[in-house]
């Protein structure tokens, strides 16, 4: 294979031809093994394919075969982060750089993810030495206006902003960011000429709409601002739309393929616990097709898997919710079932709400950047809002109060006979929703939208600070939660935010339940119903969740 041949693979590449691709390099592998770019190759094409794992081995046969070659181990670091090894990727990429001291991308990268790491002058460093190397590196000087404005240097980032597009006048991205800042600097006009330029460039941006519905709001533009929200939720999340075929036979051979495909996904899931890439992917179009009654078949295999829960527990009380006893939970579990929400009259303890707050006052955040370069950690200040908070699982997990509410035997009561096979824990989140908040996320969780990562599930609430409709109260819609005929066109849509106005015509303003309450307050919801938050207009809201599923498919199996 010719140097020739080797750029029309990378064309290939480029064009996302990956089958072919891999096709020919596997063929020029199989007569000279030797090759160090052929290997390269043959891992950017499995990269490009989310075969990770393979990847990472043909790219370390590259570096074993030419080890001053950078490229491979450039590659390694993207691939060690989209694996969620961030450390393994800064090593890789200074792999790199031990080679190329000059190699641009490598500083741009490892930029990206020592700001993912919160290392902000490291990352600023790495970011500026890229510029220096290429000085024509309009995503470099994104990333630094970015890392700027994180840092609340509104006027160096506008002017890395505008260096971005400078060098690439084509930059809608820069272009929105640039007037995110001049909007912080309450430079409006100049702001609301960006973003009029980057809607008339890509009307479907969704950011931009939604950054410029914060913009009118902030200049009384009160219905303005509302038309941009809404186009931002309409073009959120378009991804996980699957349009629908045109015939019906069409429509029932597409549904017949999915079906096989999710029925091979989980018994190879059973098996070794591997998720296939589009195992997902399946689950969610037989949703969006069937009304969801692809789940419910789903669920009858799960009780077949998962030795339905026969015999009679040992009632345990719990310290938490001391008010249940054995009796409350046919009660409960008949509510869930004909309401798909359930509010708890008792109130957490006091004391144990207190532990919470006390973790949330010292524990670092994710601060969640969408459309950003990575992901840095900061402290919560109410005074200076800056995004949605998360806090990290990992690091709840280790502390008691959580270990216990995790563990709480009324909780595996309620799961148990609501699933009727053994609970497995999904996932503990704890997050502020803030009332200036601009990330895109928490706009479509504050319109009503249904979730559906798993099979079955309930999720339990705990508001840790006083909620009212003004804080952010949760709203579910009585009874969306079933696979109802009058829901059907609603859940065609996929996931994406139903409008209050659809939802009333569907269902009626009165089956829509607000859940309002002090500190404390539990409640319990199959959320694939429809829900979402009210937007914080006077207070912040924190909220902690505790996510249980029958079956983890089609997600990794989790163990805590």
């Amino acid at each position: 294979m010719t140097s020739i041949s080797f750029e029309g693979v990378r064309a290939l590449i480029k064009d996302n031809n990956l089958s072919k691709s891999e096709s020919m390099i596997r063929h020029f592998i199989s007569l000279e093994d030797q090759s160090a770019e052929a290997y390269y190759l043959l891992a950017l094409t499995l990269y490009k394919k989310n075969k990770w794992d393979d990847a990472v081995n043909a790219s370390l046969k590259a570096v074993e075969i030419a080890s001053s070659y950078a490229e491979p181990k450039l590659l390694l670091a993207h691939i060690y982060f989209n694996q969620g090894k961030l450390d393994e990727s800064i090593s890789a990429a200074k792999l790199a750089l031990e080679i190329a001291p000059d190699y641009s991308e490598a500083h741009h990268v490892l930029a990206q993810y020592y700001f993912a790491k919160g290392q902000t002058q490291d990352a600023l460093l790495h970011v500026n030495t890229a510029i220096h190397c290429e000085p024509n590196f309009p995503e470099a000087y994104f990333t630094q206006g970015y890392i700027y404005y994180s840092s609340k240097l509104l006027e160096q980032a506008a002017r890395s902003f505008k260096s971005a597009i400078t060098v690439k006048p084509d930059y809608m991205e820069a272009m929105n960011q640039l007037a995110l800042v001049l909007q912080d600097m309450n430079l409006h006009s100049e702001a609301e000429s960006l973003y009029l330029k980057v809607i008339d460039s890509i009307p479907a941006y969704a950011n931009a709409h939604n950054n410029f519905g914060f913009l009118l709001r902030k200049l009384g533009r009160s219905e303005q601002a509302s038309e941009s929200f809404l186009l931002a939720n309409k073009f959120f999340n378009r991804k996980f739309i699957f349009q629908q075929p045109s015939t019906r036979i069409i429509a029932i051979s597409n549904i017949t393929k999915r079906y096989i495909l999710a029925i091979k996904d989980f018994l190879v899931w059973n098996i070794n616990g591997k998720v296939n890439q589009q195992a997902w992917q399946n689950f969610q179009y037989l949703n969006q097709a069937t009304n969801n009654h692809s789940g419910n078949y789903f669920n009858q295999i799960i009780k077949t898997f998962s030795s339905p829960v026969k015999k009679k527990h040992v009632w345990q009380s719990s310290k938490l919710f001391y008010w249940a006893n054995q009796t409350d939970i046919s009660r409960i579990l008949n509510t869930l079932n004909e309401d798909g929400l359930y509010i708890c009259e008792q109130t957490l303890p006091i004391d144990v709400v207190e532990k919470m707050l006390q973790y949330t006052k010292t524990a670092l955040k994710d601060l969640r950047v969408p459309f950003a370069t990575g992901i840095t950690a900061a402290t919560y200040d109410s005074a200076a809002p800056m995004a949605k908070y998360h806090f990290d699982e990992a690091s709840m997990l280790q502390h008691q109060i959580f270990q216990t509410i995790v563990n709480d035997p009324f909780i595996l009561a309620i799961a148990r006979a609501y699933f009727k096979v053994e609970p497995k824990f999904a996932s503990l989140n704890l997050w502020w929703n803030l009332v200036y908040s601009r990330n895109p996320s928490s706009d479509l969780t504050q319109i009503f939208h249904m979730d559906i990562s798993h099979l079955k599930s309930l999720k339990f609430f705990v508001y840790l600070n006083d909620t009212t409709n003004n804080t952010g109260a949760f709203s579910f819609v009585r009874g969306s939660h079933k696979s109802d005929i009058k829901g059907k066109k609603l859940r065609e849509r996929g996931i994406v935010g139903i409008s209050d106005e659809d939802i009333c015509k569907v269902y009626g303003e009165d089956q829509i339940i607000d859940v309002v309450g002090t500190k404390g307050t539990v409640f319990i919801a199959d959320t694939r119903g429809f829900h979402k938050c009210h937007r914080p207009l006077t207070g912040d809201r924190l909220l902690l969740e505790i996510h249980m599923v029958n079956s983890l498919f089609p997600c990794a199996k989790k163990k805590i």
